[in-house]
Formats: C-alpha cells, structure tokens, sequence
C-alpha cells in the first residue's frame, strides 16, 4: 500500500514510519526538518507547493497526517501558526483530504441560478454552507474540479472569529435535516430573485 506519512520525523511519526516499512509499505515522508533520505520531501506542511508534484506522483492510498507543533511554549507563543499547524493543516486538498471545503467557486450563471445560489438558512453561521452547497452540486451531477494552490483575492472579508459557537451547532443541525429531509437540489433563495 502506498502511505504518506506527515511528520515523519517527530516521535510518533519515526516509529511509524519503521513499522510500516517494516510491513512492506511503500512510504512516502514529509517533514520540515533537513534530514534528506529516500522517499522524504522537505516541506512545510501550510506550503505544499513543493511536494505538490511529488504527492500526486505518489498517489497515496492512506494518510497519516502526524505534522505538529508540539511545544506548549511555541504555540503559546505563536497562537496563528499553531492554529494553522495543529488544527487547519491539511483542512482540504484534492488528494491527502478530498472533503470539497472552503472553496471559491466558479459556476455558470445558470447553474448558480438552477442551484438557488448559496443558502441563507447559513448566512449567520460559518460552517455547513459548504456541505450543504457541495451536496446540491453532487445532486444534481456537476463536475467539480478542484485545484489545490489557487490564488484567491478577498476584499473586505471580516474575520469569522466573532461568530458564537452556537452559530456552529445550529449549522450543523441544519445541514444534517437539508441532507437527510430534502432530496433535492435546488432550493429557494430570495437573494437571486431580486
């Protein structure tokens, strides 16, 4: 079996590493320590840009995503790269985690209109939209083409950081009665009808 394996070199990763090589895997390693040996990619996992070639060359079967900072001290003191390290990290990409979230979208007007746009029941939130907007594209079998490095611009743009939980759990609820109640996959949008 194919495997990548993020973090290659820290405590877990090492071991895991020996273990599944010893198994008969093919192991392909990213980290961002300087240590070159075969089937290793140095990278830094918020910058894939340069094992992007290599990661579809390889095409992994499984991922483990083990690439952390670990030090309770440096996340500390670097809150934002923590964040984006430990929590975001691989949130979406084509191939390691194909989950189709946080996209910019380039649709036909007609498809959007067919579709219902985006849907309000969302607006307050900030999660589930997505989900939601993904299903109604499945269903109604779009193509979706997804590039992983793209260049997005977004001008006046609030950070979401002030959205209560509550706004999360109410998204989620949402999106599990849309998923499971209506089959569809247009939906009535009053914003496109102005």
């Amino acid at each position: 079996m194919r495997i990548l394996v993020t973090g290659s070199k820290g405590n877990i990763g090492v071991e895991l590493v020996k273990y599944l090589q010893n198994k008969g895997h093919d192991v392909l390693c990213i980290d961002i320590l300087q240590k070159y040996r075969e089937n290793y990619i140095l990278c830094d996992i918020l910058n894939l840009i340069d094992a992007e070639k290599d990661i579809q060359d390889f095409k992994p079967e499984v991922v483990y995503h083990l690439a952390a900072m670990v030090s309770r001290v440096t996340c500390e003191k670097s809150i934002s790269m923590a964040s984006s390290v430990n929590i975001t990290g691989w949130y979406q990409h084509s191939i390691c985690n194909n989950r189709c979230l946080n996209f910019c979208v380039a649709i036909y007007k007609s498809d959007m209109l067919d579709l219902g746009g985006f849907d309000e029941r969302y607006g307050w939130g900030h999660s589930y939209g997505d989900d939601d907007f993904i299903l109604r594209v499945r269903r109604k079998n779009m193509n979706i083409i997804q590039i992983d490095n793209p260049y997005v611009l977004h001008q006046k743009h609030d950070s979401m950081a002030w959205i209560p939980p509550s706004n999360n759990l109410h998204g989620q609820k949402l999106y599990e009665y849309v998923r499971d109640n209506e089959l569809g996959y247009k939906i009535k949008n009053s914003f496109l009808s102005l």
